[in-house]
């Protein structure tokens, strides 16, 4: 084929940045909450992508066997990404188990604890005098310092910001209405994801136990207690 015929650089430089565009539409998808339109999305990056990746290949076969290997290695990363980026997507779905939220009881180890707290044990927002009682009481079922630690070095970047529409540390009002659902349900929501949030706040090294005590701190920081129904 005439080198006329072959594409330039300028048009493979453009099918880079087009590929690289859709698969940052792809992470930016994963962090939106648009229910099963998430996946019809990607679906549809996915399918723009190939078109895109099989109609550079046509051009490449002209071209010689280096720069057809950089190329096929190039695409196989971006299909990597893409993969592990939906991936995500679906995992994050999937409820965690009961017998993965391990309930902190003094006392008990994780293999003695239920798979459902007794009713004595959910808790809720305490207004009451005894709140730094309370508090007390509830900072020994959880190792706050660690708790601090997972918050500095995962959860600071939206919680001690606010980005994202995250309760920041420290405020009260927004920490105070997420409590009312209750403690379980918010370290679920943080070990599934939630909304932007991805699962374990991005750190996947986390166990469900530090992500309570990362939970707990930040809502013992922001002064909200919870405490037990009575």
């Amino acid at each position: 084929m005439k080198g006329r015929d072959i594409a330039s650089w300028k048009t493979q430089l453009w099918v880079w940045v087009i590929l690289i565009i859709l698969l940052l539409g792809t992470f930016g998808s994963a962090y939106i909450s648009l229910g099963p339109f998430n996946l019809v999305i990607n679906i549809f990056i996915a399918i723009g992508q190939t078109l895109l990746v099989l109609t550079f290949f046509m051009h490449l076969r002209y071209r010689d066997h280096l720069v057809r290997i950089f190329a096929a290695a190039g695409f196989f990363w971006l299909l990597l990404l893409f993969v592990f980026t939906l991936s995500d997507y679906i995992t994050r779905l999937e409820p965690v188990s009961a017998n993965k939220l391990v309930y902190v009881y003094p006392g008990v180890s994780a293999k003695e604890q239920p798979d459902h707290p007794p009713p004595s044990s959910q808790k809720r927002v305490e207004a009451s005098p005894q709140a730094a009682q309370l508090k007390s009481q509830l900072s020994r079922k959880v190792n706050l310092k660690r708790g601090k630690k997972v918050y500095q070095e995962t959860c600071f970047a939206c919680h001690g910001t606010g980005a994202l529409g995250a309760p920041k540390k420290g405020d009260k009002a927004a920490w105070s209405k997420r409590a009312t659902q209750g403690l379980e349900t918010l370290v679920t929501h943080a070990m599934n994801g939630y909304k932007a949030m991805p699962p374990k706040g991005g750190n996947q090294k986390l166990n469900v136990n530090e992500i309570r005590s990362g939970v707990v701190y930040m809502l013992t920081e922001s002064e909200v207690v919870l405490g037990q129904k009575k």
